[in-house]
């Protein structure tokens, strides 16, 4: 399964960081690396995703209160501890306070332009019937290429006609 696909928001993090440092920690207390699954609920509350809605996009049968126990018992204190969190935060009010601590400490991708605080966003219509992460990923790459842009990020993907949504400097695009 490719976890960026269900929640390509995740992409803006540096997942292989985050996850790096969250299973050392693990390894200290003697657990196992983060599963696929934990990583992909993980990327989920990164992309803003209720417990509820991660299930339900992971998979129809996963409820909320599982997927809720698992961040709560497999995750968050290790995050807590990566952004030295002792507060007793916790569900949705956790996961808000965690992303904005997680992007200060460095966990988040910053690809904005030095020099612009602005941003723009273009729409691109595809005709492809069902574009891969790998095709998207092709196509940013090639986007950026063209504009010399680095700041050019996927925002959204609207399946169907295949509309992306991009944004980054006024310039580039």
């Amino acid at each position: 399964m490719k976890v960026l696909e269900l929640f390509p928001a995740a992409a803006k993090w540096d997942l292989n960081k985050l996850t790096q440092e969250i299973n050392k920690l693990r390894e200290m207390d003697n657990k196992r690396k983060l599963s696929e699954k934990k990583i992909c609920y993980l990327c989920g509350v990164l992309a803003e995703y209720s417990p509820k809605e991660i299930g339900r996009k992971f998979n129809p049968n996963i409820t909320g209160r599982t997927v809720s126990v698992a961040l709560c018992d497999e995750i968050n204190p290790y995050v807590k501890n990566l952004i030295n969190c002792s507060e007793t935060v916790e569900g949705q009010n956790f996961w808000g306070t965690a992303r904005r601590e997680l992007e200060q400490a460095g966990y988040k991708k910053n690809n904005s332009p030095p020099d612009s605080q602005e941003s723009s966003v273009i729409k691109i219509k595809l005709d492809s019937d069902n574009p891969s992460m790998a095709d998207l990923e092709i196509i940013l790459a090639k986007i950026r290429g063209m504009t010399q842009d680095e700041s050019i990020e996927i925002q959204d993907i609207r399946r169907g006609c295949i509309e992306l949504v991009l944004s980054g400097s006024p310039v580039g695009l």
